[in-house]
């Protein structure tokens, strides 16, 4: 019967793709990063071209007199208190057996003889 690798010989046999791909990995994560630095760069350094899609304060606040939220929000009233129920859970307890003497664990003494 032959038997199986095991797992540091299947490792070892798949070294080299493993090497590559973790550098491929580390590669595209750089470039990830380096474009999106890249294309915050761009959009922080062009200032003039605003989007329409962002509200600034006054826009806020006419859209919340025109919806009617510029009051706080109100608290109900509350009726009494609330107060919470303790209730406690009584568990029997068994009443003590008496066990007596432990039995020996050790083998019989060779003073005993066999009955």
């Amino acid at each position: 019967m032959g038997s199986r690798p095991s797992v540091l010989a299947w490792l070892r046999r798949h070294r080299r793709p493993g090497i590559t791909l973790f550098v491929l990995l580390l590669v595209v994560v750089a470039a990830e990063r380096r474009l999106a630095e890249y294309h915050l760069n761009q959009r922080s350094a062009v200032p003039a071209l605003e989007s329409d899609d962002t509200l600034d304060g006054d826009e806020i606040r006419i859209r919340l007199v025109a919806l009617n939220d510029d009051k706080p929000p109100t608290i109900p009233v509350v009726r009494g208190t609330f107060v919470p129920h303790h209730t406690l859970a009584a568990l029997p307890i068994p009443p003590a057996i008496a066990l007596g003497r432990p039995a020996p664990r050790g083998p019989p003494a060779p003073s005993v003889s066999p009955a």
